[in-house]
């Protein structure tokens, strides 16, 4: 595969996805656990292999150590770690396996995407859309299902189960311990940890059902990073809540918020995605803006400097795709 072929690349906490325009997966990075889904686990390839024995994909996503494929039938299928159940199975899985119980899948969303080597308490869940609006949950702290929360004892749950309350959600998306799931009149809920209020409900109050989140009404595509969150709006606005230690909420300083913030300056927004500390906004130009976390050059600023306002990242024009992972990003043409 040349990545000229890639229509669409995800980030796992320390590895790499990518969609092919037929349909084949293929990943590079950690393989510690499995992740790369090439039958070994160890030491990954200098490039991109094949996952093994997928076909037909029609969206990936990564989490810490493991990864998800949605196929065109409407089934999902994981690999990689699954310590903490986060492929509904019990050990490490270096191939492809269907996850058991779902069906008519139209999204997925692995959880802990931006955050690799952290402890993996309360980051190893994942949750799926059915075509029917309905939003699935499997893995560690299955928040949603009303399970003990962060600070509670070990929820682990081996199939994925209905996320209560919730009617059609469109897309979802997950953090270390927290989700969000869109609804299709625009509005967004969120349930999980909130020590930084990263679910912009207003309080600091851990949430095990969702609530939805203030002020934001005709959203579009919704992200979550570590601790914080993001959200696109159809009139092509960015906001932006939860965690602010390094700026990744856009808005010049480093002050956290637990209701949502207009991002200043991010107009024609088409794409967002959320690290572990830094964030990406895709506009409709083509270009594309980072800010946050900084210190291994995930902004591609050409420095290792943090920044709490976005900047455009050199170089890129035409970019149709963007990912984040937890020190790392990733654009597509």
């Amino acid at each position: 595969m040349g990545l000229s072929e890639t229509r669409f690349v995800a980030s796992g906490g320390s590895h790499g996805l990518a969609l092919s325009s037929n349909g084949s997966v293929w990943a590079w990075g950690q393989n510690a656990r499995g992740q790369l889904g090439n039958g070994s686990i160890g030491p990954g390839p200098s490039d991109a292999g094949q996952v093994n024995g997928l076909t037909d994909v029609t969206a990936i996503a990564g989490g810490i150590q493991h990864s998800v494929a949605l196929k065109a039938d409407g089934t999902v299928w994981s690999w990689g770690s699954s310590r903490h159940f986060d492929l509904a199975a019990r050990n490490a899985r270096p191939e492809p396996e269907q996850v058991a119980g779902l069906s008519q899948i139209t999204s997925i969303a692995p959880g802990g995407s931006g955050l690799a080597g952290i402890p993996s308490r309360g980051s190893s869940f994942s949750l799926a859309v059915r075509s029917d609006g309905t939003l699935w949950s499997w893995g560690e702290y299955n928040n949603a299902t009303g399970g003990p929360l962060v600070n509670g004892p070990f929820v682990r749950n081996g199939v994925a189960v209905l996320v209560p309350g919730l009617v059609h959600i469109t897309s979802a998306a997950t953090g270390w311990s927290h989700g969000l799931a869109l609804e299709g009149d625009g509005t967004v809920w969120a349930f999980g940890s909130n020590g930084m209020g990263q679910l912009g409900n207003g309080s600091l109050t851990n949430s095990g059902f969702p609530t939805r989140v203030a002020v934001l009404t005709g959203v579009t595509a919704v992200s979550a990073g570590g601790r914080h969150s993001l959200a696109v709006k159809s009139d092509g606005t960015l906001w932006a809540w939860g965690e602010n230690t390094h700026g990744q909420l856009g808005a010049g300083d480093i002050t956290f918020s637990n209701i949502p913030l207009q991002v200043p300056g991010m107009n024609a927004i088409v794409a967002v995605a959320a690290g572990g500390s830094h964030s990406l906004a895709l506009k409709g130009d083509g270009t594309v803006w980072a800010w946050g976390r900084n210190h291994l050059g995930q902004l591609g600023t050409g420095t290792v400097a943090d920044s709490s306002v976005p900047l455009q990242v050199a170089g890129l024009t035409g970019i149709t795709g963007i990912a984040a992972g937890h020190h790392h990003s990733f654009a597509n043409r």
